[in-house]
């Protein structure tokens, strides 16, 4: 029966800024009934109604509405949620039905009588007072069909009086209870005007008269139909998520649920399915159960440490000065939520826009100077119709905006240009002023060209051969005068030590290794090793007063921890800080469970040994770690002790020891056995007497069956009594034998005892020393104990007699299955080397048990595989780790270890920036030695090019050269040898073929080309 929900709560929009007074708490809503809110200010209350004639019960007492508020500035938590609650559902409206009956319960106390006259006389006497008393108060039991009528009479004595109990019944007129009797019965008794005349069976005694001393009146209360409570004098039918039991409607326990009004039981959620918390109103509400983890700067709904289902959305909200990182989502399913993951909603410090330069345009207008920026958000901006960017790429950081840093840019282009510029035009000049001049006149000699060119030749040699010897080294940022002088007055830098941070390396911000101080405001980032996550930012920042900003830490993945406890119905407190970790489990309030077989306790505590992963309470019969079922106490049935008693005396067995130890108890003087005497306590004839080696002791069995079994204050009185007696050598046995003329003997506790007290228990129940328990789920009674099921059975019932055999041959993983999803295909945990597992190596376990593998030190799974898996799946196996011995002083790398099939990249100083290298793990235990590759191409790239200049420039030269000197006259050759007599020859006239320039160049100077060969 919904009724409309009205709402005047804005629903919540992410955030991302500081102010807290935009954080609202969740939309509510209600199943059955109105839900309305007013908001004042910052103020949020809402009021939940129910439809007429239904009803919720709240600490006792039955409401048709309550109200909430909103904590706006702290949680984000209504006033209702708690650990209990923690997704704020409202009380279930329940719809109200006519009673069976009224009841109202009297107890007097009647002065006149010490013995208890008959029940049903009694009764008589009681609605003969009422019925004939001229009060009206008393109308309903007037008449001739009353409306009410006397019942369940009791009675019981003391020394001085009587105490008789009854109940009025109103089972007439039940649209109103009466509840006049209260009032009348006090105002009758207190006048001394309530007085009973009960007749005895036996006619000729007479009546006995009562006169009423005291009265407790209460009630009346309303008895219902079956699945419906009561609540007062109003019955309701349970609601979803409730029972009935014993008359009032309970919530369901945790990890079952109730999916109809009136059910009179709870189903167990499926397939090892919890709810959150009691009250589970449908199967949807089993689940698998996730932690909400705590923010650190800030706080979340659910709040952190509230278990929830795995499925439920958890909204982050950061403190003043704090949001979550840029594009990350606050809001995720729980289960989702991993801190060591990117997207993990964790709260960083926002950065502060510090200046803007007057000439920009900020895209977004609301950005200002003091305004702040979320973690890793970018502000983008326009200056002289060109675009940049600013990043908040660490948590606290100022920013400042300007526009100048294009002038920078382009000045230190104009004096980089102009250094090369300059350097070539130096260059040039050195070659023209050594080879250009005025033209060589014609008949300039060689001997005075020569000279030049050999010095050139020289100077040549000179320089190619200084390019390939001399180095030039530039200083370090470390190797730099930490002193300025301006004015002549002296400022120092301001540097920072670079931190040392186990496990981590240190990067610049362009991705080079730190050197051992940075100067002040130069920003690092740090990289943790494979295995340890970062506590802290992922970059620091060098201050004023020499040091960094932030304390960053990288924490060891790889510390071992033991699995979840599952408390079942009871609670868990843990002491993490405590080494080990220790775990207190608590039983709910008035259960117990079974220390011992003579001890009951409603509280274990449990540490976690980290070697192994295992709590101290784990074994191969509990591989899981269940944590004792707690049971309710019961009341006995009877008592028992058990003794067995050294006498001295006789050394051999007489007969009648048995009434001897009778009598002895019966005739004693104290008071402790005075239960022998009234019939409350006897002794069996199962007395058993044993002779050994000369020595006689009794063995015997007192047994309480009477008196007020409620508490074992009469069996413990006994059983103190029975102490202090033998080991005062005090108890004495008269034994008659069976001669009469010999005199009895007399036979003397020798001061040994051996003796137990203990309860009996009815069906169902089972004794703990003088206690008893009802059977928990996973146990049943057998000769007055509660055993656990056996192997391969079960019982999900409380007060079990027997288990039940698994069905479909399934099997339990040990003893004591509480419920048939118990039984199921089993399976071993794996073995492993170099690690171990949770549960541990061995263990059965059933096949969808998560597995966790954890691996030794200087081993690791192989890279990206998870450490969990199913116990039916395969398991994980541990490598040794790959490491890096030895780097050299030019890669990005350090020494250490890294994960097997794990891939590393890193960079190289010699290298451009966005040359990336790669390093992977392939073989288990590889030990790598890095070193960045030399780079030749420079070098001979450099090499060439300089041979070819050189080329040039002696080509030149001796162009220069060739064209300048004059051609030297060959000297004719000497004329040919006649014979006398014979004329002489006629001289033949040769054509005169003139050289080229380029015969001149290339052929002629060949030692031209010697000397660059020399050089090269």
């Amino acid at each position: 029966m919904a009724t409309s929900v009205k709402h005047y709560i804005v629903n919540m929009q992410q955030h991302h800024t500081s102010d807290l007074s935009n954080v609202t708490c969740p939309v509510l809503t209600v199943e059955i009934g109105r839900l309305e809110c007013e908001l004042t200010g910052s103020s949020v209350s809402c009021t939940h109604s129910c439809p007429s004639g239904y009803y919720f019960e709240t600490n006792g007492t039955l409401k048709t509405s309550g109200s909430v508020f909103c904590n706006n500035s702290m949680s984000a938590q209504w006033s209702h949620m708690s650990a209990d609650n923690p997704l704020g559902e409202f009380p279930k409206c329940a719809e109200s039905i006519t009673p069976l009956f009224y009841l109202t319960s009297v107890t007097m106390t009647f002065l006149g009588s010490t013995s208890c006259p008959d029940l049903s006389k009694t009764q008589l006497a009681l609605t003969s007072y009422f019925s004939s008393s001229a009060s009206d108060a008393y109308s309903c039991i007037k008449g001739e069909s009353p409306a009410c009528t006397i019942n369940e009479v009791k009675c019981s004595s003391s020394e001085t009086s009587l105490k008789i109990t009854y109940y009025i019944n109103q089972t007439g007129n039940l649209g109103s209870p009466v509840d006049t009797f209260n009032a009348q019965i006090a105002a009758d008794v207190q006048s001394k005007t309530f007085k009973l005349s009960v007749n005895t069976v036996k006619r000729r005694k007479r009546a006995i008269d009562l006169t009423a001393d005291t009265a407790d009146v209460s009630g009346p209360t309303a008895r219902c139909a079956s699945g419906a409570g009561y609540v007062g004098t109003i019955c309701v039918k349970c609601p979803m998520g409730q029972y009935e039991k014993d008359g009032v409607c309970t919530e369901c326990p945790v990890n079952t649920y109730s999916n109809a009004v009136g059910s009179t039981k709870c189903t167990d959620c499926p397939n090892s399915l919890k709810t959150i918390t009691t009250g589970a109103g449908s199967e949807s509400d089993c689940t698998e159960l996730c932690r909400v983890p705590d923010f650190a700067n800030g706080y979340s709904f659910p709040a952190p440490g509230y278990k929830i289902s795995n499925t439920t959305v958890v909204r982050t909200y950061c403190n003043s000065n704090y949001s979550i990182q840029h594009n990350v989502l606050d809001t995720r399913p729980c289960g989702e939520l991993d801190i060591f993951k990117p997207d993990f909603p964790q709260c960083h410090k926002m950065c502060k826009v510090v200046h803007i330069s007057d000439s920009m345009t900020v895209t977004d207008k609301s950005i200002k100077v003091d305004s702040l920026v979320a973690y890793k958000q970018s502000v983008n901006f326009t200056c002289d119709n060109s675009t940049d960017t600013e990043t908040c790429m660490m948590a606290g950081q100022n920013i400042s905006l300007y526009c100048d840093k294009v002038s920078i840019i382009i000045l230190l282009g104009i004096i980089v240009g102009g250094t090369i510029l300059f350097t070539i035009s130096m260059v040039l000049i050195y070659f023209l002023c050594c080879i250009s001049g005025e033209r060589r006149k014609q008949g300039y000699k060689a001997a005075v060209v020569n000279p030049v060119m050999s010095k050139l030749d020289t100077d040549l040699e000179g320089i190619f051969k200084g390019m390939g010897e001399q180095t030039y080294n530039l200083p370090d940022a470390d190797d730099r005068s930490d002193e300025k002088e301006t004015n002549n007055t002296k400022r120092e830098s301001i540097y920072c030590p670079v931190p040392d941070i186990a496990n981590s390396t240190i990067y610049t911000t362009d991705n080079k290794l730190a050197p051992e101080k940075v100067l002040y405001t130069t920003v690092l980032k740090i990289a943790c090793a494979d295995g340890f996550q970062r506590e802290g930012p992922d970059k620091i920042t060098c201050q004023s007063d020499k040091s960094f900003d932030q304390n960053v830490s990288c924490v060891d993945l790889n510390i071992v921890t033991c699995p979840t406890l599952d408390a079942g119905f009871g609670t868990m407190s843990c002491n993490t800080s405590a080494s080990p970790v220790s775990c207190t489990y608590t039983c709910p309030s008035d259960q117990y469970f079974g220390f011992n077989s003579t001890t009951l306790a409603s509280s274990y505590e449990v540490t976690c040994n980290v070697s192994n992963a295992e709590w101290s309470h784990m074994s191969s019969t509990n591989p899981l770690g269940d944590l004792p079922p707690c049971s309710e106490k019961t009341t006995p049935t009877s008592y028992s002790l058990a003794a067995s008693i050294g006498l001295s005396g006789s050394d051999s067995c007489i007969d009648g020891l048995t009434a001897a130890l009778r009598t002895a108890l019966k005739s004693s003087d104290s008071a402790a056995y005075n239960c022998m005497d009234d019939g409350q306590c006897s002794v069996p004839e199962n007395a058993k007497c044993n002779s050994a080696d000369g020595q006689l002791s009794l063995e015997f069995v007192v047994q309480q069956t009477g008196g007020d079994l409620s508490t074992s204050a009469i069996i413990d009185a006994f059983h103190t009594q029975l102490k202090a007696d033998v080991a005062a050598k005090t108890f004495t046995l008269q034994v008659g034998l069976k001669k009469r003329k010999k005199r009895a003997t007399t036979l003397t506790a020798d001061g040994n005892l051996v003796s137990e007290a203990k309860a009996g228990c009815a069906a169902g129940s089972g004794s703990v020393g003088t206690s008893c328990i009802k059977c928990p789920m996973g146990q049943y009674e057998k000769d007055g104990v509660c055993t656990k099921c056996a192997v391969n059975t079960y019982s999900d019932a409380v007060g079990s007699t027997k288990c039940t055999e698994c069905p479909n041959s399934l099997k339990t993983i040990t003893t004591g299955a509480d419920s048939e999803s118990d039984c199921t295909v089993t399976c071993s945990v794996e073995s492993l080397t170099n690690g171990f597992r949770s549960p541990t190596t061995g263990y059965t376990v059933p096949e969808g048990t998560k597995i966790t593998t954890f691996c030794n030190t200087n081993y690791s799974l192989a890279y990206t595989v998870d450490n969990k898996a199913l116990c039916n799946a395969s398991q994980p196996s541990c490598y040794e780790k790959c490491a890096i011995v030895s780097v050299d002083d030019k890669t990005s790398l350090k020494t250490g270890t890294f994960s097997y099939k794990e891939g590393l990249t890193y960079t190289c100083s010699n290298k451009a920036d966005d040359e990336i290298f790669k390093l992977n793990c392939d073989t288990a235990g590889f030990k790598f030695d890095i070193s960045c590759p030399t780079s030749y191409a420079a070098a001979i790239a450099g090499g060439v090019i300089g041979v070819l200049v050189v080329i040039a420039t002696i080509i030149v030269v001796r162009v220069i050269y060739i064209r300048t000197r004059p051609i030297p006259q060959e000297t004719p050759p000497p004329l040919p040898t006649r014979n006398r007599g014979m004329p002489p020859p006629i001289p033949v006239k040769e054509e005169e073929v003139k050289p080229t320039l380029f015969d001149r160049a290339f052929g002629a100077p060949t030692e031209a080309f010697d000397k660059v060969k020399n050089l090269v």
